[in-house]
């Protein structure tokens, strides 16, 4: 497989380990489907239509004359056409990057210490494309092992380097835009980053893994702004892919998207039975955060169908076997919700507590949120009306997160009618309404 690079306004074929230079032809046909042009429109009053596409084709070399008509009219600098290879650092630039789309962090690591060991990283004399590209591949590198202290840092350098007229490296930024927007629960942006980078994506002949990637990010992104349809979809083209490539433990993160969505639209029978798929593989890669990730949505089917005991027990075994903190927190918050929901009020505020004190360690803002209005309900706190109001709701409909919108305007809408203020309640069943229509839209 391979993808088009244009480096210093000429274009290459990349493959995993090498770099060519494209024929004319090829070039031709590169910059031709990027106008849109049909060969008629292109070759008209230059050559014939039949020997374009022989051109395009490799059957044949255009005339230098014929090269230089076409390059008018596709309004394309003659230098395009000139034979080049790409910078070595580039080379081991895209190496890095792949070895972020194969999860690999140890080969990926190694790359980056070794351009590091070998090259000058950051002069002014070098090339804005390489500079850009090297930002944007270690940024990719530290949102896969989650470093979040270099990750703001990495994306502000960013923001300060011009755009890059090569279309693999925007490629490659747009994607990443996407992945960092949505680690940050900018769910919205990270849509319209990910949304270029199809677009993109459908233009390059890009690998089959990177493509697995791009669904799989886009299925995530989805599922969090509700758009259910199109999550399920891309979940199920990167689930092809990544069967095909003998990728289990994404596979088994496909099945948990694929099972969120079915569980949003009540087909539980489908959302079990990827839950459980998603399990098995755990279980036989010994992977027990998958097998965690699997107990814990299970419960939640559970805590919906009204089965709070049994889904306790799920939501206590998940826990049983995270390791990292953050990991820990959706847990605790659905069992919080099920021991509230039995009027287990010291064993709901205890986990609580323990949910809080862990967001704030770990600095994940969704939680604080989460566990605060928890407590406040719990200790029956007046200061859940404006903090809810005029924080909570702000926050999730600027993230994009409409599921979170409609349970804290449900919430409020309760309170306001428990307190006999019918007006406020109507005003927040009107916005839950409202975002129930827009998750319906975007479906």
């Amino acid at each position: 497989m391979y993808i088009y690079v244009e480096n210093n306004g000429k274009i290459f074929l990349y493959f995993t380990k090498r770099v060519y230079a494209l024929r004319n032809g090829e070039i031709i046909k590169y910059y031709r489907s990027q106008k849109g042009m049909s060969q008629e429109k292109l070759s008209q009053g230059i050559l014939t239509t039949s020997h374009l596409s022989d051109i395009e084709s490799n059957q044949s070399e255009p005339s230098h004359n014929h090269l230089e008509l076409l390059a008018d009219r596709l309004e394309l600098n003659m230098n395009v056409f000139k034979d080049s290879i790409i910078t070595d650092i580039d080379d081991k630039l895209f190496s890095c990057y792949n070895s972020t789309v194969s999860q690999n962090a140890k080969e990926a690591r190694k790359m980056f210490n070794y351009i590091n060991e070998e090259y000058r990283i950051g002069l002014k004399s070098m090339h804005p494309d390489t500079q850009l590209l090297y930002i944007v591949v270690k940024l990719k590198f530290y949102l896969l092992i989650l470093n979040k202290k270099v990750i703001e840092s990495l994306y502000n350098q960013m923001k300060e380097l011009p755009i890059s007229l090569n279309p693999v490296i925007e490629y490659i930024r747009k994607k990443t835009l996407g992945i960092y927007y949505y680690r940050i629960n900018n769910n919205l942006e990270s849509t319209l980053a990910l949304k270029d980078a199809l677009a993109m994506a459908n233009e390059l002949n890009i690998t089959e893994e990177d493509k697995a990637e791009l669904y799989y990010q886009i299925a995530l992104t989805s599922e969090k702004t509700s758009a259910v349809f199109e999550s399920i979809h891309f979940a199920e083209k990167a689930l092809i892919l990544y069967q095909k490539l003998y990728f289990y433990r994404r596979s088994a993160e496909c099945h948990v998207i694929l099972g969120l969505n079915y569980h949003k639209i009540q087909q539980f029978d489908k959302a079990e039975k990827n839950y459980i798929s998603a399990k098995k593989i755990g279980v036989e890669l010994q992977d027990v955060y998958l097998e965690s990730m699997a107990m814990h949505n299970l419960g939640c089917i559970q805590s919906f169908i009204g089965n709070s005991e049994e889904a306790i027990f799920y939501f206590l075994e998940s826990l049983k076997m995270k390791k990292q903190e953050d990991r820990s927190l959706y847990s605790i918050c659905t069992l919080v919700r099920e021991y509230h929901k039995l009027n287990q009020f010291e064993f709901a505020r205890g986990w609580a507590e323990e949910g809080l004190m862990l967001a704030n360690k770990n600095n994940v803002e969704d939680y604080i949120i989460h566990f605060t209005v928890l407590l406040y309900q719990l200790d029956q706190n007046p200061k859940i009306e404006n903090y809810v109001s005029s924080y909570v709701i702000p926050y999730f409909r600027n993230a994009g997160t409409k599921d979170e919108v409609v349970r804290y305007a449900e919430l409020l809408a309760n309170y306001y009618s428990e307190a006999q203020n019918y007006k406020l309640a109507c005003e927040y069943f009107e916005i839950c309404l409202q975002v129930q229509k827009e998750k319906m839209i975007a479906t």
